[in-house]
């Protein structure tokens, strides 16, 4: 309850002023207990930008996994699985820019958990390509491990760039719908 209570402070306040402008004093103020009652909960501040960022990639890959795809084609599964998780993205872009401003969060014990999580999304869009291949809108030659991967690197290069420059974000977007594109086009190619 109390560990709830200090990482809902945490990310109400992360949200109004910022990663780096909050802290842990405040923290502790907002969710109404000591300061060290904040750590005893969370060895860093950090900390609590992980788990929220687990949370968000836990209740995207949920939102995914309840998609309805049984009548789309696989590019426009995919596409919209894209969708999903960029809005999502762009919905909690205060917090990718704060993970992606601390890339020392990200020590080999985080990525396992972050591939863990992200293999599911992986895992979603692998099963929508053989979909595709088994309806013959794909060809059988296509791995669709390769095929994620390489969604899963422009994914990741397309939120970092619109971290820097949310303006663009929309242009993104695009830009991985059409990575969506030429891996089905590559499908389809033999």
């Amino acid at each position: 309850m109390t560990r709830e209570k200090v990482f809902q402070a945490a990310k109400k306040l992360f949200a109004e002023k910022g990663y780096n402008e909050t802290r842990s004093g405040d923290i502790a103020k907002c969710a109404g207990v000591s300061h060290g009652t904040v750590f005893s909960h969370f060895k860093t501040k950090s900390a609590i930008l992980e788990r929220m960022q687990e949370e968000f990639l836990a209740l995207e890959i949920n939102r995914i996994g309840e998609l309805k795809t049984e009548n789309l084609s696989c590019e426009k599964s995919l596409k919209l699985m894209a969708s999903m998780l960029w809005k999502g993205a762009m919905r909690n872009l205060g917090v990718n820019r704060a993970i992606f401003a601390r890339s020392w969060l990200w020590n080999k014990d985080r990525e396992h958990v972050y591939q863990q999580l992200t293999g599911r999304i992986r895992e979603f869009g692998a099963l929508q390509i053989r979909k595709g291949q088994a309806n013959g809108e794909i060809g059988d030659h296509l791995d669709e491990g390769l095929a994620m991967e390489i969604f899963d690197a422009v994914y990741c290069g397309c939120l970092r760039k619109s971290v820097i420059d949310p303006d663009r974000s929309d242009d993104y977007l695009q830009q991985l719908e059409r990575t969506i594109e030429l891996i089905c086009l590559q499908g389809r190619a033999e």
